[in-house]
């Protein structure tokens, strides 16, 4: 496909003249950041239907029509992964969906990606889990946090090690024994490896 401006709405593109905007419908990614140059500061790669860009000192995505999806307004924003995007406003951190719905509000210190339907956050230096509707299931009191397995997550507390199941209830001494034993180690790392395929 070759293609240039012939004026400031239109383009040339493999001999025939098209408006910019009907334009984007060809689909082009490399077409599509051309047209777009002059509206964003930088355009990064397209992935998975759209690209981050930057506007001004923030950060945004659009789709390949070169219609914007998340307005420029973050300060720092990662490429999507899995359906979501790391975001960050004020010092605080988020993930935001394709739609560019804050799933996961900027309140956090840190955020992780989504595995297994939970992402580790952090606040005030405590630990948490958040599911993929950005419901706060483990609440950010621990030293430490892992993710679900076989219905118990492992915590740190105190400088003591357990486990906590999804309705909030802890295990810790002996009843965080009984549970380990249960969770065999081979159980685990095969319910890993189906989660990754």
């Amino acid at each position: 496909m070759e293609y240039f401006w012939l004026d400031d709405e239109n383009l040339g593109i493999d001999g025939k003249k098209v408006h910019y905007k009907d334009a984007l419908l060809y689909g082009n990614k490399e077409l599509t950041s051309f047209i777009l140059e002059g509206e964003y500061d930088r355009i990064g790669e397209f992935g998975l239907e759209s690209a981050k860009v930057e506007k001004d000192g923030k950060y945004g995505f659009i789709n390949e029509k070169g219609e914007e999806i998340v307005p420029c307004v973050y300060d720092h924003a990662s490429e999507f992964s899995e359906g979501f995007a790391k975001v960050e406003k004020d010092g605080k951190y988020g993930l935001i969906d394709k739609t560019g719905k804050e799933v996961v509000p900027c309140v956090y210190d840190w955020v992780g990606s989504f595995f297994i339907g939970f992402a580790r956050v952090k606040k005030d230096g405590k630990w948490g889990l958040v599911d993929e509707t950005g419901k706060e299931v483990v609440k950010c009191v621990y030293d430490d946090v892992y993710y679900f397995l076989e219905g118990f997550a492992a915590v740190a507390k105190d400088g003591k090690y357990g486990f906590i199941d999804k309705t909030g209830k802890e295990y810790f001494g002996k009843a965080a024994k009984e549970i380990e034993k249960f969770l065999d180690e081979e159980k685990i790392q095969q319910k890993l490896d189906e989660e990754r395929e």
